[in-house]
Formats: C-alpha cells, sequence, structure tokens
C-alpha cells in the first residue's frame, strides 16, 4: 500500500454497494472517471482517459453504446439496477469536463 491507497480505495474500491461481479466488470469506468487520483491498478481506465483526451465525443459514444447500454439493458428490472444507473451516470458524467457534456 502507498501514499493515497486509502482515498483510492474509498473512490474506486469496493464499498460502492454494487454486488462484485459488476464492481469487477466495470470497476474501471469509476477508476478513470476519478481525476484526483491515479488510475490504479487498471491498464483500461488508463486507457478510457487517453481515449477521453483524444477524441471525447467517438469515446462517450462508444461508451454509452457498447458498455454502458448493454449492461444497463442487463439489469432492467433486477435488484440494483437504479444503483448501477447512478454509478455509471456520475462516471460518465466525471469522465469530460461541464463544458464537454452533450445537452439534452
Amino acid at each position: 500500500g502507498g501514499v493515497g491507497d486509502a482515498d483510492h480505495e474509498q473512490v474506486v474500491g469496493q464499498g460502492c454497494g454494487m454486488p462484485p461481479a459488476v464492481e469487477e466488470a466495470l470497476g474501471f469506468l469509476r477508476a478513470a472517471s476519478a481525476w484526483r487520483h491515479v488510475a490504479l491498478p487498471s491498464f483500461a481506465a488508463r486507457l478510457l482517459r487517453l481515449a477521453c483526451l483524444i477524441d471525447a465525443a467517438l469515446c462517450r459514444r462508444l461508451l454509452h453504446e457498447r458498455l454502458l447500454g448493454t449492461c444497463l439493458a442487463a439489469a432492467r428490472g433486477k435488484p440494483g439496477e437504479h444503483l448501477l444507473l447512478e454509478t455509471c451516470s456520475a462516471s460518465v458524467a466525471a469522465l469530460w469536463p461541464v463544458a464537454e457534456q452533450p445537452s439534452a
């Protein structure tokens, strides 16, 4: 453990209320969205951050189409659906500055 491990676990670790399998599958998204922390240990989180910096619009579209849409469809009507939607929405919103957010 290094300096800041407790803070990092609070942001991206277990304890968010999602089942461990869901956290394991989508933890990289939460790690990537925590810009004030080093995305450890997730290489996928670092790649997602890089993709956001290179082409935010494409990254946003692919994230919604290929990952989140599928996950949220699978969770529809199941316990934890609201928590998953809330967690994913917050993580995605944190990936881009407010100025970059698509208009509703």
